[in-house]
């Protein structure tokens, strides 16, 4: 599925610690959603569900990368 292997590279952002602990269960629950939100929503309810994946990566990419940071 393209729109998984697009969030998978968008882990990538992560730190590698974070991504070796939560990534496969972020895939997934991503595939969940992604089945969820595509299976009843419009063109527009597909743009809503990738924006908000979008917003939550530059948020939490973010806070982790400075978690990481005062851990060393």
């Amino acid at each position: 599925m393209t729109s998984e292997r697009i969030y998978r590279r968008l882990l990538a952002l992560y730190p590698k610690r974070f991504r070796r602990e939560y990534g496969e269960s972020m895939a997934q629950l991503f595939r969940d959603q992604h089945n969820a939100a595509f299976r009843k929503a419009n063109a527009a309810g597909r743009l809503t569900f990738w924006l908000r994946v979008l917003a939550d990566l530059g948020l939490t990419v973010g806070s982790e990368h400075v978690t990481e940071f005062k851990n060393i």
